[in-house]
């Protein structure tokens, strides 16, 4: 299946880092992230855009191909959630495995 299929735009290469690095980050445009392989380790992550900064309904799909795990969060600080999870970095994220497809979508 091509990333095309998935959803419409064009895919958004990632390269997850422990660092918050531009290369991380995923912009509010995007619909569809590739995310290859990781900096260090499973520690890490690729960010989510702010909820603020895109409509509800915005879909994203996470296509990971990083030879590994990594986490997708959310932006620091933020007390934003993933499956009402706070994943702002820390104790608690969303673990992506290498060759999984990930669906996220803002419902508020």
């Amino acid at each position: 299946m091509r990333t095309s299929d998935i959803n419409t735009g064009d895919p958004q290469a990632m390269t997850p880092a422990a660092d918050g690095s531009a290369a991380s980050v995923i912009a509010p445009s995007t619909k569809v992230a590739v995310v290859g392989a990781v900096t260090n380790d499973a520690d890490d992550w690729i960010l989510l855009p702010a909820l603020s900064a895109v409509p509800d309904g915005w879909e994203l799909s996470v296509l990971c191909n990083a030879g590994g795990a990594f986490e997708i969060r959310t932006p620091a600080t933020s007390n934003e959630k993933i499956n009402t999870v706070d994943a702002d970095g820390g104790a608690a994220e969303l673990t992506c495995v290498d060759t999984e497809l990930v669906r996220l979508q803002k419902i508020s």
